[in-house]
């Protein structure tokens, strides 16, 4: 039965990365590729599930984990991650014949230790070898979405406007006006008033947004002052589908209890929206106005405490391409733009024009990538192959060819 759940988890699983931007470790789902999130692996959780309170039903009356599921509530989700990262390193009893796999194991003994919210760090150590690190971390990953028959929902503590801390934009609900195939970088800011400053261990939030006008929404921590010091593990799905609206989950946690304080950006959103809105633009004074929603948002504190969150949002609206708001706007500068800069190895590159061809140099002048494209305004190219260090872009377009500097940065 192990066996046959686990392969039900890892089948809806495409990729992990690791990306060493900040030297912070991340994950990342494939977009609609999160088990939970399509009607047939939502079909498989459900088997899955039922298997699950089978094993449940053998154990009842001892306490039992869930792997992954770090805050015992029922659920594997990103919230868990701030529970996990709080006790990496921690060391406690090993639970014999133990796996991290998605099923409900028995805990013989608790751990000494106890999280401030009750929770003992036994749930912490989702692979039962004894000690809270990397692996249980993945185990987050690996059964992200499994759940219980019953959850019990975490409480997440609203802020007041103007007295509780703020995640928002730096842009703080401006309206954006936008075209077809255009990148934006949002910085998202982590905001305490002047006299409650506060060290943070952990932050987990969504985005929510209509995903039929982005191509792209992904979370760089690159600039981020939560992770600017190799103790930060980064985590986030690519966008999933719920209702009417697309979903991705991030958090950031500390390596055991080590909160950090900081002043700027604690992420940044890199957006690309649609090229082809033809169907939806059809004359130049037409308009789509959309939204990226920041909601459901913990944050942990230095004593593992809830702090109080104002969440935020955005309005963006996209006009035609050949709008008169476009014709007397300022000329933009000609030249590509990549998004996440520095990169470990993937980029999205976005053009002024469309682009017939993308060719990359190395310092030395030497042509060390190229890619035939068709008229596209974006494109994902990827350059994980390349060794670390400086490149140019050039990108081929009928107007002209534009330029713009690439980082490769492996860290060990």
């Amino acid at each position: 039965m192990n066996q046959l759940l686990i392969d039900i988890i890892r089948k809806g699983i495409k990729k992990t990365t690791l990306n060493p931007l900040c030297a912070a470790r991340t994950f990342t789902f494939a977009k609609g590729q999160v088990p939970f999130m399509n009607s047939y692996y939502r079909i498989r959780i459900i088997a899955a599930t039922t298997l699950l309170c089978l094993s449940w039903a053998c154990i009842r009356g001892q306490n039992a984990i869930l792997p992954g599921d770090a805050n015992n509530n029922g659920r594997v989700d990103y919230l868990d991650l701030l529970h996990t990262g709080y006790a990496y390193g921690s060391i406690g009893p090993v639970r014999l014949n133990a796996t991290g796999g998605p099923t409900v194991q028995g805990i013989p003994l608790l751990w000494p230790a106890v999280f401030p919210d009750g929770v003992n760090y036994a749930y912490a150590d989702a692979d039962g070898n004894g000690v809270v690190d990397w692996h249980d971390l993945l185990a987050t990953f690996l059964n992200y979405g499994v759940q219980l028959d019953s959850v019990e929902e975490v409480v997440l503590q609203q802020g007041i406007p103007g007295v509780d801390a703020r995640l928002g934009f730096q842009q703080s609900s401006s309206a954006f006006t936008i075209f077809p195939g255009d990148m934006l970088e949002l910085p998202i800011l982590l905001e305490f008033s002047p006299n409650m400053p506060a060290a943070v261990n952990g932050l987990a939030f969504r985005l929510e947004f209509d995903d039929r006008y982005f191509e792209q929404i992904a979370i760089s921590t690159e600039d981020s002052w939560m992770t600017s010091d190799d103790g930060a593990f980064v985590f986030q799905t690519q966008p999933y589908f719920t209702d009417l609206t697309s979903t991705t989950d991030v958090a950031i946690t500390r390596f055991g209890q080590n909160p950090v304080t900081g002043i700027g950006p604690v992420a940044k959103a890199g957006i690309i929206i649609e090229d082809d809105l033809i169907g939806l633009l059809i004359t130049p004074a037409d308009t789509i106005e959309t939204f990226i929603r920041i909601k459901d948002v913990l944050v942990k504190d230095g004593e593992f405490g809830d702090l109080p969150i104002v969440t935020d949002s955005i309005r963006i609206v996209i006009r035609h391409p050949e709008s008169l708001v476009r014709q007397r706007e300022p000329q933009r500068p000609q030249m590509l733009h990549v998004f996440p800069n520095p990169t470990a190895g993937t980029v999205w590159i976005s053009s002024p024009q469309p682009l017939l061809e993308l060719a990359l140099y190395n310092n030395a002048g030497q042509l060390v990538a190229q890619e035939s494209l068709s008229g596209q305004y974006s494109r994902q190219w990827r350059l994980e192959h390349l060794p670390s260090g400086m490149y140019v872009a050039h990108g081929r377009t009928e107007g002209g060819i534009f330029h713009q500097r690439i980082i490769i940065s492996h860290h060990p």
